[in-house]
C-alpha cells in the first residue's frame, strides 16, 4: 500500500484561504446584486436572440470550434489528459526519473483530480435542483422564434432565485450554474495546477544532475509547458462563456456562478499538494545520469 504524501505549510494554507475567500466573494456579489445583473443578463441575452435569429437554421456563432464545444460537453478532458501524460512521459525518457520511484507524485495528482471533480460535479447538480433556473431559450422573452407557439415558455428570472412557478411542459430547468464551464474551467484550471506541481517536483531532482544542459532542457520544457497551459486556459473559458451564451444555453450569470465554482473548489490542489522525497539517493541519481556514470569511470 502507497502512502499519498500530502504537504500542508503556511504558504499552502494562504494560497488556499485566498482561492476561497475570492471566489466565496464573487459567489457573494454575484447573489447579493442579482437584481442588478439582470440588466447584463437581459441585454446579453438579447444580443444573443437577436444573432441567432440571423440564419433560421443556425445561429450566428453555430460553427467551427464554438459549435464543437458547445455540442460535446467533456471536449476538455482530451488536452488535459494528453498533457498530464506528456509530462509523465518527459520524466520518464527524458530526464530518466522511474516511475516507480514517482509513483505517489502521480497517484496523488490523479486523487487531486478526482477530489475535484467530484466536489466540483457534485455543487452543480445541487445549485442546479435547487435553483432551477429558465435557460434563455425556455423563456418567454428570448426564445428565438417568436412566431412559434409561446405557450410553454416560462418567465426570465434572475441568477440564485429559485424558480417555483408553472412549468406546463416540463422543461428541466438547470440553467444556472453552467455545467459546460464548469467542466472546461475545472480541466483547464487542474492542468495549470498539475503543471506547475510538476515542475516544482522534477526540479528537485534535475538540481542533482551536473549536466547544465539537462538542467535548462528541463526549465525551459516545463516553462513552455506552463505558458501553453495558460494560453489554452485564456482561451478556452472565454469561448465556452462565448459558446453558451451565444447558443442560448445560459445566461451571462450562470456561466460566471460556474468559473467562481471552479475556482473555489481548486482549493484540493494547493491542500493535498504532494511533498517532496527523496525517492532516489544521490548515488542512485549518479548511477542513471550518463554524464556521472562516465566521469565515475
Amino acid at each position: 500500500m502507497i502512502n499519498l504524501p500530502i504537504k500542508l505549510n503556511r504558504n499552502t494554507v494562504i494560497l488556499t484561504i485566498a482561492m476561497v475567500f475570492c471566489s466565496i466573494t464573487g459567489l457573494i456579489l454575484l447573489s447579493a446584486y442579482a437584481d442588478k445583473l439582470v440588466i447584463v443578463d437581459r441585454g446579453i441575452a438579447t444580443w444573443a436572440k437577436d444573432n441567432y435569429e440571423i440564419d433560421e437554421v443556425e445561429g450566428a456563432f453555430d460553427s467551427g470550434f464554438i459549435k464543437l464545444i458547445n455540442e460535446h460537453e467533456y471536449v476538455a478532458i482530451i488536452p488535459a489528459f494528453v498533457i498530464f501524460c506528456g509530462l509523465i512521459l518527459f520524466d520518464v525518457l527524458y530526464l530518466r526519473l522511474l516511475p516507480k520511484q514517482h509513483m505517489k507524485l502521480y497517484l496523488t495528482q490523479i486523487v487531486q483530480i478526482a477530489v475535484y471533480v467530484t466536489i466540483s460535479y457534485s455543487m452543480l447538480t445541487i445549485l442546479k435542483n435547487i435553483f432551477r433556473r429558465p435557460r434563455p431559450f425556455q423563456t418567454v422573452d428570448f426564445y428565438p422564434n417568436a412566431k412559434d407557439d409561446l405557450s410553454c415558455k416560462l418567465p426570465f428570472y434572475p441568477v440564485f432565485r429559485r424558480y417555483t412557478g408553472a412549468n406546463p411542459c416540463d422543461y428541466e430547468l438547470k440553467s444556472c450554474p453552467s455545467g459546460h464551464t464548469l467542466t472546461m474551467s475545472v480541466f483547464s484550471f487542474a492542468v495549470v495546477f498539475l503543471s506547475v506541481q510538476n515542475y516544482h517536483y522534477t526540479n528537485q531532482f534535475v538540481r542533482a544532475y551536473e549536466n547544465g544542459k539537462k538542467k535548462m532542457l528541463n526549465n525551459v520544457f516545463h516553462v513552455a509547458v506552463i505558458l501553453m497551459v495558460a494560453l489554452l486556459t485564456m482561451i478556452a473559458i472565454p469561448s465556452i462563456v462565448l459558446a453558451r451564451m451565444s447558443a442560448l444555453k445560459h445566461f451571462f450569470t450562470d456561466v460566471m456562478s460556474s468559473i467562481a465554482l471552479s475556482i473555489l473548489f481548486a482549493f484540493v490542489f494547493p491542500l493535498l499538494q504532494p511533498e517532496f522525497q527523496e525517492t532516489h539517493s544521490y548515488k542512485q541519481i549518479d548511477v542513471i545520469n550518463p554524464v556521472d556514470t562516465m566521469s565515475t569511470a
